[in-house]
């Protein structure tokens, strides 16, 4: 059963290069026990040992999949699940990689979703720059692998960074309708389980509009990217249903320090429609 959600706030560009040892270091500044029985979300691109945005040529992402074997055994050292997003390498797959979200415990790992939407470093999407080393190959069919999974009690989706989004992105009908798919399958499971929809995110610009598409749900974003007046920072929010197209947030924390940071919130586990926080745990 899932206790806890949160994310890591992944932010401090001179630890990129190491991203085990920083996020290893962030959990021991906590408490011990503090991320026990916690689904905690990584943001896009964690595993890459640099800058999201690289205006070198030739310097390209570390993408060796070795880090889904670290992660893995990170998750058995502190009792927790992740959904991380990562860019490595698949037998048969493009190059560069997908970028993708992967549900990661202590028992293995488990690939959810890929990367649809391009941004400036997305091989095959219309907003890729010249000046900047690509990171990804834009997935154009089965994105959705094991999308909307039923895990511990509680039903998960993964969206990563811009496919979140329904406007302002080179592939809007296309999320619409993911999105809506998505929505569909988590009102396919049971009103007992609790609805979590994982955000991985190098995000510079946001709103509260990602969340909201989300009724009934709790939306975790995890951020590597710190722009303090534009980013939506890392959060986590609860919505609830309204009339149509009229959810709102009850409750959001959010991180938009420039620290690494790891956060995570108690849920109530007393299942209803949507679930309640107990509180930050600090």
């Amino acid at each position: 059963m899932i206790d806890k959600i949160g994310f890591f706030h992944f932010v401090e560009e001179s630890t990129y290069a190491e991203p085990m040892t920083a996020l290893r270091e962030a959990i021991k500044k906590r408490p011990e026990g503090y991320v026990n029985e916690s689904l905690i979300v990584l943001p896009e691109g964690f595993n890459i040992g640099g800058p999201y945005m690289r205006n070198k040529p030739g310097l390209r992402p570390n993408t060796d999949p070795i880090i889904l074997f670290n992660l893995q055994e990170l998750c058995r050292d502190f009792k927790f699940s992740l959904v991380a997003g990562l860019i490595v390498n698949m037998p048969n797959g493009p190059d560069p990689p997908y970028s993708s979200a992967y549900l990661i415990n202590s028992d293995g790992f488990g690939l959810l979703c890929h990367k649809r939407c391009g941004d400036e470093t997305g091989i095959g999407g219309q907003r890729l720059h010249i000046g900047y080393e690509s990171n990804y190959t834009c997935c154009s069919d089965g994105c959705d692998a094991h999308n909307a999974f039923l895990y511990r009690d509680s039903a998960i989706v993964s969206l990563m960074c811009m496919d979140a989004y329904t406007d302002g992105v080179d592939k809007p009908e296309e999320n619409r309708q993911c999105h809506q798919r998505l929505r569909n399958a988590l009102d396919g499971f049971s009103n007992s389980a609790v609805r979590i929809v994982c955000v991985p995110a190098h995000m510079q610009y946001g709103s509260d509009t990602l969340a909201m598409q989300w009724p009934n749900s709790f939306v975790i974003l995890a951020n590597r990217c710190h722009a303090p007046l534009t980013g939506p920072g890392s959060f986590v929010a609860q919505v609830q249903a309204g009339l149509p197209g009229q959810s709102r947030i009850v409750q959001k924390w959010h991180e938009a320090d420039n620290e690494n940071v790891v956060k995570v919130l108690g849920v109530e586990t007393r299942r209803t429609t949507i679930g309640t926080f107990t509180g930050l745990l600090s």
